[in-house]
This record gives C-alpha cells, structure tokens and sequence, in this order.
C-alpha cells in the first residue's frame, strides 16, 4: 500500500518518499518477524523449511519482477 503512496509523495518532496520507504521498511520487519513465529507454532516440523523458503522468496522475486517490468515501461 505505501509503494502506491510513493508517486505522489515524490511530487510533495523527496523527504516524503524518505518517510514512505522508512514506514515500508519498519512493516516488513514486523510482517517478516510475525510471519515466521507463526509458522514455529502453525506448520508441523517437516514443513516448515519449505514454507519458509517460498514465502521469503517473494521478497526477492518481488522487487526483481517489479524493476523488469518496470524496464519494459
């Protein structure tokens, strides 16, 4: 959600697109570290490696998807 708010604060200043990635920054530490407690509790032991390793690779697809595509713009 805060990705969509960086355009127009990018046109207020560059301080707010500052504020925008420092916000985004602080809720993927607290997303990541609640995500992976609740798979020490939720997914059964055998599991948890392969939960662990698809759901983190969405933060490095993620951004890799999005600057290609980006590129083609």
């Amino acid at each position: 959600v805060l990705s969509l708010l960086i355009p127009p604060a990018a046109g207020i200043g560059v301080a707010w697109v500052v504020v925008c990635r420092a916000v985004q920054g602080a809720a993927q530490g607290i997303v990541a570290t609640a995500q992976f407690e609740i798979y020490v509790k939720w997914a059964p032991p055998l599991e948890r490696g392969r939960l662990t390793s698809m759901s983190t690779s969405g933060f490095l697809l993620g951004p890799f998807i999005v600057l290609l595509v980006t590129g083609v713009i």
